[in-house]
């Protein structure tokens, strides 16, 4: 087998057509984590430590902003479409990159298990409020 260099072949242009509903795909998938932080941010603030929860929120938008640095450099040279999958492969290895596709599949199941159990509660709190009887 050949080692291919990929600094001699020409950029590899996009084919096909992305259509109205491809783009609201896109949309509604960017804008759920949003969605998510929107829902929980009055419950870290009232129940949490109040004033606390917005500079947890400044801590962690400055480790991404240091994420992405490091992200974004890297983008020209990935060129598989595997989201984190594809640097990891690159950068570590094909079993690193397994590991990391593994453990994200894992997280984003508990968030959306967790969200589930927070939005039972949330309904649970707002029918009682309301005199409502007690939903399970």
């Amino acid at each position: 087998m050949e080692d291919i260099d990929d600094s001699t072949r020409p950029p590899a242009r996009l084919t096909g057509r992305l259509g109205t509903m491809g783009i609201v795909f896109m949309v509604v998938a960017a804008a759920a984590p949003l969605t998510v932080i929107g829902g929980n941010m009055p419950l870290g603030i009232g129940l949490g430590n109040g004033a606390g929860a917005p500079v947890g929120f400044l801590i962690a938008a400055l480790i991404l902003l240091l994420f992405s640095v490091g992200f974004v450099a890297m983008t020209p040279h990935v060129r598989q479409a595997g989201a984190f999958f594809s640097y990891v492969t690159l950068g570590l290895g094909k079993r690193a990159g397994m590991g990391i596709a593994i453990v994200a599949l894992v997280a984003y199941t508990a968030i959306q298990v967790g969200i589930y159990g927070y939005i039972g509660w949330a309904i649970d709190d707002t029918v009682s409020f309301y005199n409502g009887p007690s939903v399970p």
